[in-house]
């Protein structure tokens, strides 16, 4: 049905207005924090009418609800200021802000009660519009039967409307417009309302109950299961037919009777609102349920999906755990291998560490070839190592994450390992040149050491033939000065 009508109380329409606005109204979406409506049937010239709320964003003077052919577009017609979350019921301004008090803006239950107090179309029509739609909504599998029911009932309403205005149009024109006086419910009506009230109230109580247990069952610290959702959704089902049942009970004893007076109708109008009320909790429940049903449907799917992964992550760390092991065992074995070589070089160059005299030349030589060739061995197992190593770290990135670090930190010290290897080795590289260095300092030295010795022998001498025992005789002189010159002193 419409979520609005607008209409006019003045058939003097000069301007044109109420062919153009005036009519049913259907929500069509949100604009600015607030439903807009689309008219149901379009204007004189073909054109579309929406009403829709603006905000303050291009200023106060275009912010309110407006009239017009599109949501912020620039043909309009009629203006409100209020900023209210539905539209205002009149208020509504015409072009140079003229007021036009005839206009209304209602729901359509606002319009039959509007209706009813100022003498328009019956407040059963109305009321019988509702029990229909309503009923078509909350059928169960007996609909059918309460849809022919709710025709009979709908039949009988359209006779006794018919007669009351015959009865009416008969009546002496001095009675038509004598007003009823403004009095309780009559005690001949009494009893009707009463079982009215009393079948609600069982209705009330029992979908009160039902409401209540589907609460319990959403109850997130018991868990929804399926025995108390299927139980929920029983009880919100079981309702529809005796809440529809309570409806035409309220309509039958106070809306469809033609002699009604208004104290019952108004009574029967408030047990219909009660029942409009009970339907819509139901209705709000039986939503809330579903979408308690999905979320646990979707916590169950995303459980299960965790233990699946665990499951699945548990398996990768057994078969990711033996293969790290393996990966570790090789890289140590080739590191260990790395480590090996070195020592060897180091054993191969140790006579070098020693004095090398003239005997130990051959010997020194073949330590020097010893260890460049360990060297040489060395150096390929280093290059071997680290290329081993580097590719299972790269294979080490696939295993699952909590065993990344546990190989991280493994392959870090390997490599800190070979690095301190190739440290060492390298200081071996120049190891010939090392040698022969060392050995052409030896040789120097050792002529140095013997020049000396045979320097000192001669000053000796020297210092025998200047003693006074050789007398002071010329030639003892030039001994001694030659033999000063030959010492390198003189």
């Amino acid at each position: 049905g419409p979520s609005l009508v607008v209409f006019s109380t003045d058939d003097n329409d000069e301007l044109g207005i109420q062919p153009l606005i005036c009519g049913e109204y259907v929500a069509e979406g949100i604009n600015h924090g607030r439903k807009y409506f689309m008219k149901t049937t379009q204007g004189p010239s073909g054109e579309d009418v929406r009403l829709y709320y603006w905000d303050e964003r291009d200023g106060q003077d275009f912010s309110g609800w407006w009239f017009g052919d599109e949501v912020g577009g620039t043909q309009v017609w009629l203006h409100s200021t209020s900023s209210s979350a539905t539209p205002p019921k009149n208020g509504w301004t015409w072009k140079e802000n003229e007021v036009r008090e005839e206009l209304y803006v209602m729901t359509p239950d606002e319009k039959a009660q509007f209706d009813y107090e100022h003498g328009g179309a019956s407040q059963e029509y109305y009321e019988e519009a509702a029990v229909e739609e309503q009923g078509q909504e909350y059928a169960t599998d007996d609909g059918q039967w309460a849809q022919e029911e709710h025709e009979q009932y709908g039949n009988q309403e359209v006779e006794e409307e018919q007669q009351y205005g015959q009865e009416a149009e008969e009546a002496p024109e001095e009675d038509a417009y004598e007003p009823e006086p403004e009095l309780g419910i009559p005690p001949e009506w009494e009893d009707a309302i009463q079982r009215a009230s009393a079948t609600i109230s069982e209705v009330e109580a029992d979908t009160e109950q039902a409401l209540e247990m589907t609460m319990l069952a959403m109850d997130s610290d018991l868990g929804l299961t399926d025995d108390s959702s299927l139980r929920a959704q029983e009880l919100l089902a079981g309702q529809a037919q005796p809440l529809l049942e309570a409806q035409r009970a309220a309509v039958r004893e106070g809306l469809t009777k033609v002699d009604a007076p208004p104290a019952v109708r108004t009574a029967a109008v408030e047990l219909s609102q009660r029942v409009r009320t009970m339907l819509n909790n139901v209705e709000a429940a039986k939503k809330k349920l579903a979408g308690a049903r999905q979320e646990r449907a979707k916590a169950e799917e995303e459980e299960k999906k965790r233990v699946r992964d665990e499951a699945r992550v548990r398996a990768l760390e057994v078969q990711h755990s033996s293969q790290l092991e393996e990966m570790l065992r090789l890289c140590l074995e080739k590191v260990n291998n790395v480590e090996d070589e070195i020592e060897k070089v180091e054993i191969a160059a140790t006579p070098l560490e020693v004095d090398n005299g003239d005997g130990l030349q051959s010997v020194m030589l073949q330590a020097v070839k010893d260890t460049e060739q360990h060297v040489r061995t060395a150096s390929v197992a280093v290059a071997e190592g680290r290329r081993f190593v580097a590719a299972k770290l790269s294979q080490g990135k696939r295993l699952v994450q909590n065993l990344k670090s546990t190989m991280l930190d493994e392959i870090i010290a390997l490599q800190e390992k070979l690095d301190a290897a190739q440290t060492k080795l390298t200081s071996f590289g120049s190891i010939r040149q090392t040698y022969e260095q060392r050995a052409s300092a030896r040789k120097v030295l050792d002529e140095l050491q013997e020049k000396l010795s045979n320097a000192e022998i001669e000053v000796e001498r020297a210092a025998m033939s200047a003693s006074p025992t050789s007398g002071d005789s010329p030639e003892a002189s030039k001994e001694a000065e030659a033999i000063m010159i030959k010492a390198g002193v003189a």
